[in-house]
């Protein structure tokens, strides 16, 4: 079963998403008890006042932004906004609980303290109170499984709920009931793709996950799971994946797949995809080697015993079971990296867009005459150091009519000066944003 982790308040976590998908989601009701809450009535204003009118200001703050644009909003929506919330909160792990034997009793951790602060803080805006009951108690609120730094961007997952949201309430209570069954999974996932074609967003997969368990795995990254097809799926002559073609179902499809595979291969374990005996210190295992380490084959290079010995910390060097992808989300900032040999000369020929020396210098120009500095248009960083030759060199000047389109015209309003971040960081979204859009995004 996809839902089994070894986390000892899972249950808890479990519970409390059961209750959200059984009042909230396939009914109107409130996590909070406090009446019809989920509706389309209510999930309007939200669109239009966060989606439709971002906040332009300088506040880098999401919850202070938040608190402007739900300013006059309807009671019902704000208390929405903070169920909505609650939801975002369940899935992402928090500090590592501690366990007060001989109970087994969670400690309180600031990170589960900090979800029911901001919660709170939403319903404060209407003069409500966070209750007291199972689905807010710290174990309630530990979180199942890491995210990385990418699901804290609030905003991208409200681009992707809200309209899901909106179009799902928009569906008769008959039209949604067929989708309660787990064999229905599929087909909501289906759905889901339909309303939202071109979005890749974590809370896509912690949905799927709370509202199918047993289908869809504990993994909010669409990389860890192009990734994990790609490690598994060869190993188990699935045929060609292709990444770049594949849709998330067909990813999800596959991964389920490899789980029943696995299941077979592995049949006194329990599966999970971060946790032995398939995740062995931070890396899948390779299937072929690890299964004749398991049946103890000579010369495999390991034994199954020292397969389950290796330590979760430290580098594993030359050990035969590991698979390629590192699976923590998070950067990985106190170890070294491999060597590798690296300063060959390559030839590379290709065509590039022709860019004009001389609207970057007027930009630059333009932006020292009105400001007396260069600042990126997007975060507001200021170059006030490094000499005035190389602060022009640090800064770059982005096309608002991007190049890739063809031939254009463009005057210095065409451009946009931005430190390096944030440029790489525009170039990084599919389809491209604006640096209007991408500066509300980052909360800049």
């Amino acid at each position: 079963m996809a839902r089994w982790n070894d986390l000892p308040w899972r249950e808890d976590v479990y519970k409390a998403a059961e209750k959200w998908r059984e009042t909230c989601f396939f009914n109107d009701g409130s996590i909070f008890d406090n009446g019809d809450i989920w509706t389309k009535g209510n999930i309007e204003p939200l669109i239009d006042r966060i989606l439709d009118n971002p906040d332009p200001s300088d506040s880098s703050d999401f919850f202070e932004k938040l608190e402007a644009q739900l300013n006059g909003a309807p009671k019902e929506s704000v208390l929405l906004m903070a169920e909505i919330m609650w939801f975002i909160y369940l899935f992402p792990i928090g500090q590592q609980p501690v366990l007060n034997s001989p109970n087994q009793k969670i400690a309180l951790s600031t990170k589960w303290e900090t979800k029911r602060k901001k919660i709170a803080e939403i319903l404060s805006w209407v003069d409500a109170v966070l209750p007291e009951t199972d689905v807010t108690s710290p174990q309630a609120l530990c979180g199942i499984g890491r995210t990385g730094r990418i699901y804290k961007r609030y905003f991208i997952a409200l681009r992707y709920f809200l309209p899901v949201l909106l179009q799902w309430k928009g569906l008769s209570k008959s039209e949604r009931d067929p989708f309660h069954s787990e064999n229905e999974a599929w087909d909501f996932a289906s759905w889901l793709e339909e309303i939202q074609p071109h979005e890749i967003a974590s809370i896509r997969h912690a949905l799927l996950f709370f509202l199918y368990p047993n289908k869809f795995e504990r993994m909010v990254s669409s990389n860890h799971k192009i990734m994990l097809v790609e490690h598994f799926g060869q190993q188990l002559n699935m045929g060609t994946y292709q990444s770049t073609k594949s849709t998330l179902l067909e990813t999800d499809k596959a991964i389920y797949e490899i789980r029943n595979q696995l299941t077979t291969l592995f049949p006194n374990k329990m599966i999970d995809f971060y946790l032995e005996p398939i995740q062995i210190n931070g890396h899948w295992i390779n299937l072929s080697v690890a299964g004749k380490a398991a049946q103890g084959t000579k010369n495999s290079g390991t034994s199954a015993g020292q397969m389950h010995s290796i330590p979760r910390s430290g580098a594993v060097k030359n050990n035969a079971t590991m698979g390629q992808y590192p699976l923590s989300l998070e950067e990985i900032e106190d170890k070294e990296p491999a060597q590798r040999t690296e300063g060959e000369k390559i030839l590379h020929t290709h065509y590039r867009r022709e860019r004009s020396p001389a609207l970057r210098k007027c930009k630059i120009e333009r932006m020292i005459k009105e400001h007396g500095v260069l600042i990126c248009e997007c975060c507001g960083t200021k170059a006030e150091t490094y000499g005035q030759q190389r602060r022009q060199r640090i800064f770059e000047v982005h096309h608002r009519k991007p190049l890739s389109d063809g031939l254009t015209i463009n005057g210095v309003d065409d451009l946009a000066l931005l430190c390096a971040n944030c440029h790489r960081g525009i170039h990084t979204t599919d389809p491209l944003m604006s640096v209007e859009e991408f500066k509300v995004e980052c909360g800049f």
